[in-house]
């Protein structure tokens, strides 16, 4: 016969591993990465040192204006800084593929967010427009911050690169990353316009590390 203290000793110990095993669960719960949530958040996003984006005809990178952490500046060319201190960090840009990674590489759809803001690459308002402006932003999960990393084959580079030149596609405007007026002065902001990736040099860039 069980005498009751054995009774209540069995029933201490299984309510003591139930809070092992629930304490377990909850930190086994707290490091999963969903898979589905604000990619600003997402630290597999921002690799030190990320690339810059430089482009083909004006040789400037992708720049956010004055390192600027807020949310809506918009994004502009700039003369590409050199090293890897956090001072260039506003023109390193990290690539997150979340859609068709196991596809064709023009076909893989990416999130690409600034090393220093933690924000990411975004088509304003979510426009579909030729014209609409690129800015930097805290929604990372909508179509028009998803972009096709698209190969342009049989362009050249420029010297003493990989020799990989590429245009940035956005999903939700079907458009590309663009240099209004192919301008090569310093500052000017980010638009979508073609959609036909590869045609311009003010649409076409390389990942570099200055």
């Amino acid at each position: 016969m069980i005498s009751t203290r054995n009774k209540n000793s069995k029933l201490m110990n299984a309510v003591q591993l139930f809070a092992l095993l629930t304490a377990a669960a909850l930190v086994l719960t707290t490091n999963v990465v969903d898979a589905s949530p604000s990619y600003a958040k997402d630290e597999r996003a921002s690799v030190r040192p990320s690339p810059a984006i430089r482009f083909i005809h004006s040789q400037m990178c992708v720049d956010v204006p004055r390192k600027s952490k807020a949310n809506g500046v918009r994004l502009q060319q700039y003369p590409c800084r050199s090293g890897t201190r956090a001072d260039t960090w506003n023109q390193r840009w990290g690539f997150l593929c979340v859609e068709h990674c196991n596809g064709s590489e023009g076909g893989r759809y990416y999130i690409v967010r600034n090393a220093n803001s933690k924000l990411c690459m975004k088509v304003a308002g979510g426009s579909e427009q030729p014209g609409a402006k690129v800015i930097q932003s805290s929604n990372c999960n909508s179509d028009s911050s998803r972009w096709a990393l698209i190969p342009c084959d049989g362009v050249s580079s420029s010297k003493g690169t990989s020799g990989r030149v590429y245009s940035l596609k956005n999903k939700k405007g079907y458009a590309t990353l663009d240099v209004p007026g192919r301008s090569l002065a310093a500052g000017t902001k980010l638009i979508q316009y073609s959609p036909k990736a590869c045609f311009y040099t003010n649409e076409m860039f390389e990942l570099v590390n200055p």
